[in-house]
């Protein structure tokens, strides 16, 4: 049995065990990148785990704040005052 929250600013989830509750949670924000063999070779040496969303190259969760933080770049909600763009892909 899994229970999931869809917060604003974190996603959270409590997953059942044999005896035992396990919880997980990530920050909900995601940076972009184009997807350059350059970004895409730095990405891989860092073992950045990434979705590739058109011509980008998508880190999220805890690994994007880390990854914003240390690039000086703005981190980017995945709710946009808790909704999901309609045009968003």
């Amino acid at each position: 049995m899994v229970c999931l929250d869809l917060g604003t600013s974190e996603f959270r989830s409590l997953r059942r065990r044999t005896a035992c509750i396990a919880g997980r949670k990530s920050p909900a924000v995601y940076v972009s990148f184009p997807s350059s063999h350059s970004d895409v070779s730095l990405l891989r040496q860092l073992r950045m785990e990434t979705i590739r969303c058109d011509d980008s190259l998508i880190v999220v969760g805890a690994a994007a704040q880390e990854l914003a933080c240390s690039l000086r770049i703005p981190a980017i909600p995945l709710l946009i005052d808790g909704l999901v763009p309609t045009d968003d892909p």
